[in-house]
């Protein structure tokens, strides 16, 4: 590792975890993750950027500086997003934008949680947003890499800073704590 890089083969240094995921899909074109036409590169990149827009909101509401409601209205939006496919993927079937998208959604449902009692897993506005995170759970390669967490938002303050606490988050705290 040198700096914030990390060597990904054939000699090429790569920085973002994205690029780092492509990479790796174009390695091993036998088994797509995405459909790599210039359509299917605009289609992850547009979903791509849609997820950092949510937890973009999600994010600066942890830290108390956008309205909870529209942070909670970019969530609807997302959840709409998973209700347009045919499963409880992004799109129709698992694929390299759910792995690029489930770190960042992971993180902010538990700061959500942690700071605001907010659990997108558990109101019923969000039923397609917690049925995608079922489906990701269900994935042996999710499972081993999920994140716990009582880390997801013990990690977070120190790089994005502390967070501003309202609502009902106490109990939600206690139980991430181990309290």
């Amino acid at each position: 590792r040198t700096g914030s890089s990390i060597p990904a083969g054939h000699g090429k240094v790569l920085i973002e975890s994205k690029n780092i995921i492509m990479a790796l899909e174009e390695e091993f074109p036998d088994s797509p993750l995405m459909d790599r036409s210039p359509q299917g590169l605009a289609l992850v990149e547009e979903i791509h950027a849609h997820t950092t827009e949510v937890t973009g909101y999600i994010f600066s509401t942890v830290l108390g500086k956008c309205p909870l409601q529209l942070a909670l209205t970019k969530l609807d939006d997302f959840n709409a997003l998973l209700l347009r496919s045919h499963g409880p993927y992004i799109l129709d079937k698992f694929s390299i934008v759910d792995i690029l998208c489930v770190p960042f959604m992971e993180r902010a449902r538990a700061c959500l949680l942690y700071s605001k009692g907010v659990d997108m897993r558990q109101i019923p506005r969000w039923t397609a947003v917690d049925a995608w995170f079922s489906a990701m759970a269900s994935r042996p390669c999710y499972a081993g890499t999920q994140s716990d967490m009582f880390n997801l938002v013990h990690f977070m303050p120190p790089q994005m800073g502390w967070f501003a606490l309202e609502g009902a988050y106490e109990a939600c705290m206690k139980a991430i704590d181990g309290l």
